[in-house]
């Protein structure tokens, strides 16, 4: 979260009231003394029509990409605090031609495509033949799963959705079963997570909030430990789009961290209600030789 564009003196006293202390907390009073614009990224948190994001940002933003959570192939929802900051984003938001309908059809044809591919019975056939041809049958599919792959992001982006896509997002920000769908996911991680013998082996695992929409563990050896899941029947993935920011000058051992942390990231195929021999046998995949994993209920 961070930005260098001023919010307007409304938007600060209302960032700095007790009355808004939120998860932010002391970050949105450091936002509030320096003037600074506090924009909380929540591309992959949206949870339901309950939550909105931290009361202490100036601005939210969700994606409703191919890939989250709520997907409506596309579109983006920015919950904006500051009266003065929303009228600026709404003029500059007019000017962005709309979306074609010709291209919104195109999507929801590849999606639908993709949607067949992994298919049980189709994507065993695709991970043979791939196997047969001694490539790795992931690479094809993260290429080509993002809503644009292969484009010019930002021609890509500055669209104002089209009716087809404002109907779909109305009907996924009115939806009452994403919260529950959230909370089975979040719950099947955190079986997977009481079943091994250290929880900091899951990113994120003791954040007070986790919804898991990516549960991904850390490993020295990304390689091995995935041929290990796959060889366990779980079809796990190195991460293609996640890198470290760069560092301001002299501050580079936090940049190095996480780049250390994306190097060992390892993506795990977590779904809701998984059975509990499915999560042993994940455990049993994830724990090096000599540690033993811990019960499962």
């Amino acid at each position: 979260m961070g930005g260098s564009r001023h919010p307007t003196d409304e938007g600060r006293r209302r960032r700095s009231s007790p009355r808004y202390p939120g998860a932010a907390g002391a970050l949105a009073e450091l936002a509030a003394r320096r003037g600074w614009l506090l924009v909380e990224d929540c591309a992959q948190a949206y949870s339901g029509p309950d939550f909105r994001g931290d009361p202490g940002a100036d601005v939210s933003l969700f994606s409703f990409g191919p890939i989250k959570t709520a997907t409506a192939l596309g579109g983006a929802v920015a919950v904006v605090r500051d009266p003065g900051l929303l009228t600026v984003m709404r003029a500059l938001h007019r000017e962005w031609p709309v979306q074609r309908q010709d291209a919104r059809a195109r999507r929801v044809a590849k999606y639908a495509l993709l949607a067949l591919l992994t298919t049980r019975p189709v994507y065993t056939g695709v991970v043979a033949a791939a196997r047969a041809l001694g490539r790795d049958h992931t690479s094809g599919l993260q290429d080509t799963v993002g809503a644009f792959a292969g484009t010019d992001l930002m021609p890509a982006i500055r669209h104002r959705p089209g009716a087809a896509l404002l109907a779909l997002l109305d009907r996924r920000l009115r939806a009452t079963d994403t919260a529950r769908a959230v909370a089975l996911r979040a719950a099947t991680a955190r079986r997977l997570v009481a079943r091994l013998p250290d929880p900091s082996l899951v990113y994120g695992a003791g954040a007070p909030v986790h919804t898991y929409w990516l549960c991904a563990v850390p490993t020295p050896d990304p390689a091995a430990t995935i041929a290990r899941l796959r060889s366990a029947g779980f079809d796990a993935a190195r991460p293609t789009s996640l890198g470290a920011v760069p560092a301001p000058p002299g501050r580079q051992q936090g940049a190095r961290t996480a780049a250390h942390f994306v190097r060992q990231a390892v993506c795990l195929p977590l779904r809701p209600g998984m059975p509990e021999r499915a999560l042993d046998r994940m455990a049993a995949a994830l724990v090096p030789e000599g540690e033993e994993t811990a019960p499962g209920p």
